[in-house]
């Protein structure tokens, strides 16, 4: 996304190459990424931050995660790839709270159980960057009780769910998920249905 003149990346995927295919394909390089937000920090939403050489694959990149995840996965799990990853960033890495308005006109929602700092980003309040509110919508806007066993804590996911797809409903903000279905930016209506943005 592009916002003020700054590139801004959304999570960056399980592998580098991957990402850096999409960037190439919108004629971007991973030197113009200048921002990246983090939903959570599952490998394949934080993987993309490491090349093939485990050198930063974003030079010129500030990282930003919720506070209680980088908590979560530096000092309590103690995840080798998470302290890795964020390690080679160091100073670049800054952390943020739910409610912050991480950059301008982009705001961060409590949507925690999936992981302890999962993270929506509300864009201006025509759009949310939902990471992993919901792995299969098929199922889940149908029943959204139903979690997934990566949730760590499923009852909270569950709830966050129910939160967030409410909210996107009742205040008409497109939703884009890592995880929903092609094209991957939806509306979604009070039954809980998705529908493609024309």
């Amino acid at each position: 996304m592009k916002t003020q003149g700054e590139n801004i990346l959304f999570d960056t995927g399980l592998r580098y190459g991957h990402i850096i295919k999409r960037l190439a394909e919108n004629g971007l390089t991973p030197e113009d990424v200048k921002t990246i937000l983090l939903t959570h920090l599952h490998p394949d939403h934080f993987g993309g931050l490491v090349d093939e050489n485990n050198n930063a694959a974003f030079p010129n990149a500030d990282i930003y995660v919720n506070a209680v995840e980088r908590a979560y996965w530096v000092n309590d799990v103690k995840n080798e790839s998470v302290i890795n990853a964020l390690n080679l960033y160091s100073e670049r890495v800054h952390v943020f709270n739910f409610g912050d308005e991480v950059r301008s006109g982009v705001k961060a929602l409590d949507a925690s159980g999936h992981t302890p700092g999962h993270t929506v980003f509300d864009i201006n309040s025509e759009l949310l960057i939902a990471g992993d509110i919901m792995h299969f919508p098929e199922i889940q806007l149908k029943k959204p009780d139903i979690s997934v066993k990566y949730d760590v804590d499923p009852d909270k996911a569950r709830e966050s769910r129910k939160k967030i797809l409410e909210y996107a409903a009742k205040n008409n903000i497109a939703i884009a998920g890592m995880h929903i279905t092609w094209p991957g930016v939806h509306k979604i209506k009070s039954e809980y249905k998705l529908i493609p943005l024309q």
